[in-house]
This record gives structure tokens, sequence and C-alpha cells, in this order.
């Protein structure tokens, strides 16, 4: 495994070697119904999903790059998770709203997402993390910490 970003400039993780199967991790959307990780990606387009905290004062700083590369590359799919969890679902709410993340967001948890990468990449390092699916919804890359739009472009041109 290779960081991207050492792909990019310096660090997103990319598990292009290896085989790893589409994600079966449950989450819930904002308004509580349970949805599939494998319903959102592996649709024929790229998807990217920003795994944040309501409490991530990284995630505040650098929440724009993501909307950034929700706006300005339409071929992507995007998506957000919060790892506030039900019981911080309206600080999540509170920070899509002050941050005007207009891509859907799902809530999840930090053990969820710890076991989910454990499983199929590495150890989850926090938020924020950028988890980047192939057409195919193959999990290709996971990079912690903010990821730009220049970066993410350029690492999806070079697969």
């Amino acid at each position: 495994m290779t960081f991207l970003k050492h792909a990019f400039s310096v660090s997103l993780l990319s598990l292009s070697l290896l085989s790893v199967a589409t994600p079966t991790q449950a989450l819930t959307t904002m308004t509580s119904k349970p949805i599939k990780m494998e319903q959102l990606v592996g649709k024929g387009r790229w998807t990217a999903i920003e795994i944040w905290a309501s409490t991530c004062s990284i995630c505040r700083q650098t929440m724009h790059n993501f909307i950034e590369i929700d706006q300005r590359l339409p071929a992507i799919d995007v998506f957000g998770i919060s790892t506030d969890d039900q019981e911080g679902k309206q600080d999540a709410l509170h920070f899509i709203q002050q941050n005007k993340m207009r891509f859907p967001n799902f809530l999840s948890s930090s053990a969820e997402m710890r076991s989910y990468l454990a499983r199929h990449a590495e150890a989850f390092l926090g938020t924020p993390t950028l988890l980047l699916f192939s057409p195919q919804g193959k999990l290709v890359a996971v990079q912690p910490g903010p990821v730009t739009l220049t970066e993410l472009r350029d690492f999806i041109n070079a697969q």
C-alpha cells in the first residue's frame, strides 16, 4: 500500500493491488434510515466519501476542500460520513448547515469506521479521512487528513 498523496505529492493510501470487497458497513441517513455503503458505490462513477466529525478542528478548517471537490468534479459522486453517531446527530446537522455541505451525509461512529477500515484497508487514524472507490465499487484509496481537488483529480487521472 502507498499513500495517495505519495502518488499525488506525498500521501492517499492506494489499495489498487489489493482485492478489497465492496463494503457492507451499515450507516444511517440523517433521518435515521439504515443504508449500506454498497448502495452508494459501484455505479459506474468514482465515489469519494469524506469521514468527518463535528468536533474535528481539522475538518472545520478543511471541509471547503471537499465541498470544492463536490462542486467542481461533477463526474464524481460525493458523500460524507459523520462519526458523531446518533447521539451527536444535532451537532452533525449543525456542522452540515454551517459549512453548506450540499452533498448527502450519513451517520456512523468512530468505532464502526475503525472496524471497517481494519477489515478493508488499514487502521482508522481519525478525521478527516477520505475513502475513494472506483467506478466498479472497489475501495482503491484511503487518505487520512485533508485532500485537495487537484490531488484527487490527479490521483484519479493516474489510474
